[in-house]
C-alpha cells in the first residue's frame, strides 16, 4: 500500500524560542498546514499546534514563545512507513493525534495529519475494501468518540455559562461558542454520513411526501440564516400542487439544506434561489431541485472537481457537505452537476426519480390471510425493498427482506410467509431462477405466491414469468393500487392452493 510520504506537508521546523506572534504569521501564510514540528540543533524536541498559536496570539506577551506551548512529546514515524501501519501507530499512541512528525534516515521530512490519512484511504481505488478494514473502523470510532466527547463538554459548559447574569457582549459571545460548537456536530455527522455512503450502508427510509410542502420547509428552515446574512432567500415549486412522492425526505431535506448552505457561505449580498421542478413520467416524478447564488466564491469548475471527486478535501472546508450531498443522491440514483451563471456566482442541479404515491381509499378492500399477512419482498436495490415495505406497511403487511434469490430462497426454506414479492434481475440469482428453486422446495414453501417485480412487462416477459410460477406481475415504479390488487389476487391463490392441498391430502 503507499506509504505516507506522499501525504506529507514538507514545511520548516520552527524552533523553541520562536516568538508566538512570528509562528502565528507562519500559520496564516500556510492555511493548509496544522501543527508545526519544533527542533533544536537538529533534534524534534516538540510539536505546536495552530489552534493554540492562533488562541495565544491574541493574548500574548511579547516574550512568550513557541516554548510556552509545544507538546514534548509529539509522535514520529517515518516516511516509509504503510499508511495501515501509520494508522495503527496513532491509535496506539496516548497524546493528540491531529498531526505528527514524519523522518527518513537523513532527518526531519515534515508534518502529516489525521485528515491526510482519511483522504489517503478514500482517494485510492480500492477504498471500498480499506474502509472495511478493522484499522480504518477503529481509526473512525476513536476520532468520532474523542471529537464527540470534546464538543458535547463544551456545549454543556456553554449552557451553564449562559445560564449565568452576564452582559449583553458576554451572552454573545457564548451563544457564538455554542453556534460554532453545534456547527463541529454536524460536520461530525456529515462525515459519518460520508462514509456509511462510501461503504453502501447509507440508510433510505422512504415515505408519502407532498412535494411542495418540502420546498416550502427548507424555505423555513433557512429565511432567518439568510437573512441575518443580508441576502434574500426565494424558494419556488414547480409542478402539481398536490403531487405526492415515495421519497426520504429528510435525506432529500439534508440535500438542499447541504447546497442552501454552501450557497450562503459564498454569497455576501444578492440572493440565493431554490427551486424543485417536479413532472410525471408515467408511475414515477422525474425531480430536478437547483440551489442558485449570486456569490463569488467557489466556481463551478472547482465545485464540479469536488461532485466528481472520491475525495472531499479539495478546495477547503466546503468539499464536504458537497462530497456528501453527491454521495446520497448517488444512493438514490440520482445526479448532480454544478453551472456557472450567465452574471455572477453559480447553480448547482440535482436530480432524480421517485415512484408516485397515490393515497389508497380506506375503503377498499384489505388483503386477508390470517390477521396481518407476512410478506418477504426480495430486491437487490435497498431503496426498492424500503419503497416495497412502506406499501405494504400500508395494506396492514409485515415484511422481511431478502437482498437477491439466493437469500430469498434460504428465506423461503425456513421461513413462513404468505407471499413473496420478487425481483427479477439481481446478482447470484434472478428473480425467475428463485422462483423456480421455491417451487422445487416442496411442502408449504413450494405453494407460496410469488409476484414479480420489475420494470419489463411487456406480454412476452409476463408470459415468462408466469410460466416460472409466479402468479401475477407488479411493475416499478410501483403503484400502491396496482399492489394492492396483485397482493389481493396473490392471497387469494394462495388460499385457493392451501384448500387444494387440504383436499388432497383428505
Amino acid at each position: 500500500m503507499t506509504s505516507i510520504s506522499r501525504y506529507v506537508e514538507p514545511v520548516p521546523l520552527t524552533y523553541p524560542g520562536a516568538a508566538i506572534v512570528d509562528v502565528a504569521a507562519r500559520f496564516a501564510n500556510m492555511p493548509d498546514v496544522r501543527a508545526l514540528a519544533v527542533g533544536d540543533n537538529g533534534r524534534i524536541v516538540g510539536i505546536v499546534y495552530r489552534e493554540a498559536v492562533e488562541i495565544a496570539s491574541r493574548y500574548t506577551r511579547a516574550e512568550q514563545t513557541v516554548r510556552d506551548l509545544m507538546a514534548d512529546d509529539p509522535l514520529i514515524l517515518t516516511s516509509t512507513m504503510a499508511v495501515r501501519e501509520a494508522i495503527s501507530a496513532i491509535l496506539s499512541d496516548p497524546g493528540r493525534r491531529e498531526a505528527f512528525v514524519v523522518v527518513d534516515d537523513s532527518g526531519y521530512v515534515g508534518i502529516c495529519g489525521l485528515r491526510d490519512l482519511t483522504d489517503a484511504l478514500m482517494a485510492v481505488d480500492s477504498a471500498t475494501e480499506i474502509v472495511a478494514t478493522e484499522e480504518f473502523q477503529s481509526l473512525v470510532r476513536t476520532f468520532d468518540s474523542e471529537f464527540r466527547g470534546h464538543i458535547l463538554g463544551l456545549l454543556a459548559m456553554t449552557d451553564r455559562l449562559g445560564r449565568q447574569h452576564m452582559s449583553p457582549d458576554a451572552q454573545t459571545q457564548v451563544r457564538s461558542i455554542k453556534a460554532t460548537g453545534e456547527t463541529l456536530l454536524k460536520l461530525a455527522d456529515e462525515g459519518q454520513d460520508l462514509l456509511k455512503a462510501r461503504q453502501g450502508r447509507l440508510e433510505l427510509k422512504p415515505s408519502a411526501q407532498l412535494l411542495r410542502e418540502l420546498i416550502d420547509q427548507v424555505q423555513d428552515r433557512w429565511i432567518v440564516r439568510a437573512a441575518q446574512s443580508g441576502v434574500s432567500l426565494l424558494a419556488s415549486y414547480d409542478g402539481d400542487p398536490d403531487l405526492s412522492v415515495m421519497i426520504d425526505s429528510c435525506r432529500m431535506i439534508q440535500v438542499f439544506d447541504n447546497l442552501v448552505d454552501h450557497a450562503l457561505q459564498q454569497t455576501r449580498e444578492g440572493s440565493v434561489e431554490i427551486s424543485l421542478h417536479a413532472r410525471k413520467q408515467g408511475g414515477e416524478v422525474r425531480l430536478e431541485g437547483r440551489v442558485r447564488d449570486t456569490g463569488s466564491g467557489l466556481s463551478a469548475t472547482s465545485a464540479a472537481r469536488i461532485l466528481n471527486s472520491s475525495s472531499w478535501r479539495l478546495d477547503g472546508e466546503a468539499s464536504l457537505p458537497l462530497s456528501l450531498t453527491r454521495s446520497i443522491l448517488n444512493c438514490m440514483n440520482g445526479s448532480i452537476r454544478a453551472e456557472d451563471n450567465a452574471g455572477q456566482g453559480m447553480t448547482v442541479v440535482f436530480a432524480l426519480a421517485a415512484p408516485i404515491f397515490e393515497a389508497v381509499e380506506r375503503t377498499q378492500t384489505r388483503p386477508t390471510a390470517g390477521s396481518s399477512p407476512h410478506v418477504l419482498v426480495v430486491d437487490d436495490n435497498a431503496t426498492n425493498r424500503m419503497v416495497a415495505e412502506a406499501l405494504c406497511a400500508m395494506f396492514d403487511c409485515t415484511c422481511e427482506t431478502a437482498a437477491d434469490g439466493l437469500e430469498a430462497v434460504e428465506a423461503a426454506r425456513v421461513g413462513r410467509f404468505d407471499m413473496i414479492l420478487m425481483d427479477i434481475k439481481m446478482p447470484r440469482m434472478d428473480g425467475l431462477a428463485a422462483t423456480k428453486a421455491i417451487r422445487n422446495l416442496g411442502g408449504a414453501a413450494a405453494a407460496i405466491p410469488i409476484v414479480a417485480l420489475t420494470a419489463n412487462v411487456d406480454a412476452e416477459d409476463a408470459r415468462s414469468y408466469l410460466a416460472a410460477g409466479m402468479c401475477a406481475v407488479v411493475e416499478k415504479p410501483i403503484k400502491p393500487d396496482r399492489l394492492l390488487q396483485a397482493i389481493t389476487v396473490a392471497l387469494t391463490a394462495g388460499a385457493a392452493q392451501t384448500g387444494a392441498s387440504k383436499i388432497a391430502a383428505a
